[in-house]
């Protein structure tokens, strides 16, 4: 018999924790997945892969999750692709990644800091019925 789980509430800390549990051995860059499928991008870890056809992301409710999080605060999942792959030449508003060595610490540097930003919009409705957002 299936007993029903509680509603994950997401949050910036919610996210961050669950980097920070992650190996720096199990990140890579440029990709969802890894070619042997050992590592992950960020966006990997949240379960996002490409289609096969479009070539495209395929969302996660928990990417979802992110994406709404970080909108209210005036950023995006690009944002994330960007702290994940690149460890230099990022603008000003992203400077807070510079310099940091490996995707993890980027990302969660990111995450980070966002965290610290006011919200710039209100948030949407929850991700669906059985979660919710908070910020």
């Amino acid at each position: 018999m299936n007993t029903p789980t509680a509603p994950v509430e997401y949050t910036l800390d919610y996210f961050i924790a669950k980097f920070e549990a992650i190996p720096e051995t199990l990140w890579t860059t440029g990709s969802y997945l890894s070619p042997d499928g050992t590592c992950c991008c960020a966006l990997g870890h949240l379960g996002v892969r490409r289609h096969p056809e479009t070539l495209r992301g395929i969302k996660t409710e928990e990417s979802i999750a992110l994406g709404v999080l970080l909108n209210v605060r005036g950023y995006d999942l690009g944002d994330v692709v960007t702290a994940n792959d690149c460890p230099n030449g990022i603008d000003g508003r992203l400077a807070v990644i510079n310099g940091l060595r490996s995707p993890k610490d980027r990302v969660l540097a990111l995450l980070k800091f966002v965290r610290t930003q006011p919200e710039v919009s209100a948030p949407p409705a929850p991700v669906s019925l059985n979660q919710q957002v908070s910020t």
